[in-house]
């Protein structure tokens, strides 16, 4: 995560403090993407999954409310939904971030071996609280390596080191990282799923023969490269309930544990990213090369999709879906900074930036389930008529109300923070 930086003594805004030249740099644009990202993760997507779902159960096939539903959801396996892009989006921003921090470290004098020990306390740290979070949400030990900061944890350093070669080699590093992972899943033996096998149950069958025809074997869930190497990096846990009232559970699941590697490519589109918001070329310039590579990234990943030579698979990181994922963040990127840097359109951003600055916080506690805590908490002082639209407390959407209201007072907090100068960092 990027570094924090103190306000001055009357407390400026972002903006103002992106004009102070005695204040450390930042990119608004990257605090208000994070902050975008993260208050449309804190409040569920704004309750549009549960109302989707709600309306969904009275008129099942409303196209509208399928499509909504269908994007506030992560996809069953293949193909792409705006709520897939929270993850990667953040993986992005890691990347960016990079081109921040690290460059000013170095600026300060810090040497290669200051900066790689930097590096790893950051990655342990983010392993150590990918775990904690995943145990304290649950109340018992959870074992699972696909929480968002366990796998930034795992490519942190690797992004670190890479980021220290040419450009060039660094372009070629993150070819390799994506051609050899796709080799890896297309040569791997045994993949796929056998659709007529007397082994494969009845619900396993009808979930495969829907959402698996059409996509090759290699990309089969439960029956590709992640499936074994999964089990084998959990498999020397003990799990059950011991005797001294600890219960230890392992999941296997479908998503791949080393779908870091490459995420690694994700944070390198975010480094460059970085890098070409801080060079001196002009700000039309950059916003023309930004739509061109998240177009082209897009492009490439889309392709390899239809052709069925890599399907985009979230639960997998694969290929296609790393390409595609990072042309939409560089996107986002492009429009944000067109909107803010270009069209100077900022009025709306405080909050945003205030919440990006301080994202670290918000996620832990959107993990330990701090909107509950605010939805029970307010329905307690104002009832549940404060979540109802149109006075209909069991109307779907009153998820919407009751999302937004979560979202503003998060939004509220993370304005406190940083009037109090509270920033938690690594």
């Amino acid at each position: 995560m990027p570094e924090a930086i103190s306000p001055q003594s009357s407390n400026p805004t972002p903006t103002e403090e992106i004009k102070n030249p005695n204040v450390k740099e930042r990119l608004l644009s990257l605090d208000a993407f994070r902050g975008i990202i993260m208050v449309t993760l804190v409040c569920g997507g704004f309750g549009l999954r549960s109302a989707a779902r709600g309306h969904l159960k009275t008129d099942p096939d409303s196209g509208f409310w399928q499509l909504v539903n269908y994007h506030s959801s992560h996809t069953q396996w293949s193909g792409c939904s705006v709520w897939d892009i929270i993850m990667p989006c953040f993986m992005f921003m890691v990347g960016m971030g990079m081109a921040y921090s690290s460059t000013r470290r170095s600026q300060e004098g810090q040497s290669f071996r200051d900066l790689l020990k930097h590096a790893i306390k950051r990655s342990l740290i983010l392993i150590v609280l990918g775990f904690i979070l995943d145990d304290l949400a649950r109340g018992y030990i959870y074992v699972s390596l696909s929480n968002v900061l366990i796998q930034m944890g795992l490519g942190y350093t690797f992004l670190f080191l890479i980021s220290l070669r040419p450009f060039k080699s660094q372009v070629k590093i993150a070819c390799a990282l994506l051609i050899l992972t796709w080799a890896a899943f297309e040569l791997y033996p045994g993949a796929g799923i056998d659709f007529d096998s007397p082994d494969l149950s009845e619900e396993k069958r009808a979930w495969a023969t829907e959402h698996l025809k059409g996509i090759r074997g290699p990309w089969h869930e439960g029956a590709n490269l992640s499936t074994p190497i999964n089990k084998f990096l959990v498999d020397w846990v003990p799990e059950g309930a011991f005797k001294n009232g600890i219960k230890v559970h392992v999941k296997y699941g479908p998503h791949s544990y080393i779908q870091f590697v490459t995420a690694i490519v994700t944070m390198l589109f975010g480094l460059w990213s970085g890098l070409l918001m801080k060079s001196k070329r002009s700000k039309k310039e950059k916003l023309k090369l930004l739509l061109i590579s998240g177009c082209a990234l897009m492009a490439v990943g889309a392709f390899l999709d239809v052709t069925g030579l890599c399907p985009i698979i979230k639960k997998l990181w694969s290929p296609s879906f790393t390409l595609y994922v990072g042309g939409i963040s560089v996107l986002i990127l492009a429009s944000l900074f067109w909107v803010i840097d270009i069209m100077r359109f900022k009025w709306w951003v405080y909050p945003f930036a205030c919440m990006g600055m301080n994202s670290l916080l918000m996620y832990c506690l959107e993990m330990l389930h701090f909107g509950s805590y605010i939805r029970q908490t307010l329905k307690l002082y104002f009832s549940g008529n404060l979540f109802s639209l149109y006075g209909l407390i069991e109307s779907p959407n009153s998820a919407i109300s009751s999302a937004t209201i979560i979202a503003a007072v998060f939004l509220l907090i993370s304005v406190w923070l940083y009037r109090q100068k509270i920033f938690i960092k690594i």
